[in-house]
């Protein structure tokens, strides 16, 4: 049987750092509050990226964070220079790999899990 991997190296800011409000119990409220009195609602907008955030925001955000912005920031997609190249690199693989048979396919996986191990 061939297990199912998912290889997830690029996450939008707003997912990042609502992800990280969460395990730091920081609630929506809250992270308005420091962007000026922003409701809830705001919030939810901006970070779900239906409203854009300005840059000082998000300096704030990632201060709340404990991070800087480029930590924030890093596994963005809008803001990596390499994304588009990175995303043409995985969309030949993932091709490529569907039309392997399930021999090869198991081969594929048994090199990716040693070049993990490492």
């Amino acid at each position: 049987m061939i297990q199912s991997y998912t290889i997830n190296v690029m996450e939008k800011w707003q997912l990042k750092a609502k992800r990280k409000f969460r395990q730091k119990g920081i609630t929506l409220d809250q992270v308005g509050e420091k962007l000026g009195g922003l409701k809830k609602s705001a919030m939810s907008l901006k970070l779900n990226a239906h409203c854009a955030c300005d840059d000082q925001e998000m300096i704030l955000i990632a201060n709340m964070l404990d991070m800087t912005l480029d930590e924030l920031v890093s596994d963005d997609p809008i803001y990596r220079s390499d994304a588009p190249r990175k995303q043409e690199a995985a969309r030949k693989f993932y091709n490529s790999y569907q039309d392997l048979n399930d021999d090869q396919k198991i081969m594929i996986l048994q090199l990716m899990e040693t070049m993990t191990d490492e």
